[in-house]
């Protein structure tokens, strides 16, 4: 009577095994998705590789890549304002505003507008004569911006084209803005690349930005 209780135990538990692993293991997958799925802020992650993906902007004169969760201002301007953008000329620089990609805010802001804080700014002028990019670059800087914090100038290489660029943070405004100005010269034109963002912001947005630099080409 022993023996066969035994293996009627026996046979019990091999049954259970048998059928038990399966489940324990789909309950352990199922535990494991819901917590990476719900766990605080990993829903807004899923989203964002979702949205994510790089576009392109093209036109007779230049080209860049910008984030694919960004707008361009010609896209943003008619839902935000009513109105098409158009070039504006940009006083502090000396220099016509031609186009501009920019992160839409998430808020609206009396009387019930779209806004934005963080955007990359195409802008051009042409080279004076006599003058080197050099040139006007320091001079622009030293006449216009006394109200500015400078933080660093430096040289790199955009698509090949020797740049200049300037870190500084300056207000517009109520807030002050940490802004990133590349300037490039070709054919006796200048262009500047001007990314702006909430000196908090800066640096997380300073992928985006490198992305709009590193693949900004004069055609």
């Amino acid at each position: 009577m022993k023996t066969h209780t035994s293996k009627g135990n026996r046979v019990l538990w091999i049954l259970a095994a048998v059928l038990g692993c399966p489940l324990l293991c789909l309950c352990s997958v199922l535990t494991i998705g819901a917590y990476l799925f719900l766990r605080p802020g990993q829903g807004t992650l899923l989203e964002d590789r979702g949205n994510a993906g790089i576009k392109h902007f093209d036109n007779s004169e230049f080209s860049f890549d910008y984030p694919g969760k960004w707008q361009t201002f010609d896209d943003f301007w008619p839902s935000a304002y009513g109105y098409p953008y158009e070039a504006v000329h940009d006083p502090a620089l000396d220099v016509e505003q031609l186009t501009g990609v920019l992160i839409p805010a998430k808020t609206l802001m009396p009387p019930q507008k779209r806004v934005f804080w963080t955007s990359a700014r195409i802008e051009t002028k042409v080279l004076p004569a006599g003058d080197s990019l050099q040139e006007v670059y320091e001079r622009t800087y030293s006449r216009g911006y006394p109200k500015s914090d400078s933080i660093s100038d430096k040289t790199l290489s955009v698509n090949g084209v020797t740049a200049l660029e300037k870190l500084y943070r300056k207000p517009h405004g109520e807030p002050w803005y940490q802004v990133r100005e590349v300037w490039l010269e070709k054919d006796g034109r200048i262009y500047i690349i001007s990314c702006w963002a909430f000196p908090s912001s800066f640096e997380a947005n300073q992928p985006a930005f490198n992305l709009i630099v590193d693949s900004f080409r004069v055609k």
